[in-house]
């Protein structure tokens, strides 16, 4: 099934959509609720966690095709499971889309902490490009 992706880190960037996949997506504000982005322990990019009465927000990710559904699977890697989730998008509006989450014992490493995408883009996104080895 053709789904939009909610993103909400590091996949916010469209440098990094295009590191990814070859390419960006149209986007447009979307809110998640039901769960809480959070640090991942050690990491410079944040994983959602379930939590009643929170809310994220990010962007919903459309004209995504499958294959880019696989390159997204193989960035985020086995210890992410992607998941179906229902985001608001307008005053009573809402739409099905995947987003991707940390689970089983790595689920427990997700922090309070927030995330901070001017941080990252400011301080962050060099050291992570780094630790992936993506060109910048």
């Amino acid at each position: 099934m053709r789904l939009p992706v909610f993103v909400y880190g590091t996949t916010l960037l469209a440098h990094t959509q295009r590191l990814i996949t070859g390419r960006t997506f149209p986007a447009r504000p979307a809110r998640l609720g039901g769960f809480r982005r959070g640090l991942v322990e050690g990491k410079l990019f944040p994983s959602l966690r379930r939590e009643a009465g929170s809310q994220v927000f990010g962007a919903l990710l459309e004209q995504v095709e499958h294959a880019h559904l696989d390159l997204l699977d193989l960035y985020e890697g086995e210890r992410w499971e992607r998941i179906r989730v229902e985001v608001e998008v307008g005053p009573g509006q809402t739409s099905p889309a995947w987003a991707w989450l940390l689970v089983g014992p790595y689920a427990q490493r997700v922090t309070d902490a927030p995330f901070d995408l001017d941080r990252y883009l400011s301080y962050d996104l060099e050291a992570f490009s780094d630790q992936l080895g993506l060109p910048r």
